[in-house]
């Protein structure tokens, strides 16, 4: 990691809210933490609000949740409001997360990932931002995907 991006990962530290510090200290992999407070500082902007849950970081802007980053075996994971068809080398499916409104996700798992991670969560960001998106994923889908039925919206 560069020395800016050590600066600018500790300077995430400073941004957001005193329970979303306590979250990323509680990161003990160096490398998971680094890439955990590079993806907050980005998410952290024009009135994004964040929260903290047992195990995760909340993101909402104008409130509605724009983003939950969590830590997975290994990696950094944000889910997004992306488009259901969206994709890109980083992007997997997040129905197993049962977020109504965030139907896909990111997966970081090294410092190289990030200009594509940053251009995703930019993406998600737009399509919230300017009315764009519109997936709302009803409690049917999930009993269905969680008893291994085909999911129709």
């Amino acid at each position: 990691m560069t020395r800016r991006r050590a600066n600018n990962a500790r300077e995430a530290l400073q941004q957001g809210s005193a329970d979303a510090q306590l979250f990323f200290s509680g990161i003990e992999k160096k490398t998971l933490r680094s890439l955990a407070l590079e993806l907050h500082n980005h998410l952290i902007k024009d009135s994004v609000v964040d929260y903290v849950k047992t195990i995760y970081v909340g993101y909402e802007f104008k409130g509605e949740m724009f983003a939950a980053l969590y830590r997975n075996t290994g990696a950094i994971e944000v889910a997004l409001p992306l488009s259901e068809d969206d994709a890109g080398p980083l992007i997997m499916d997040a129905s197993h997360l049962t977020w109504r409104t965030l139907p896909l996700m990111i997966h970081v798992t090294r410092s190289s990932q990030l200009p594509e991670a940053f251009a995703t969560i930019d993406r998600a960001f737009d399509r919230l931002k300017s009315g764009l998106h519109h997936v709302h994923r009803s409690n049917e889908y999930f009993i269905a995907r969680k008893k291994g039925r085909p999911m129709r919206e």
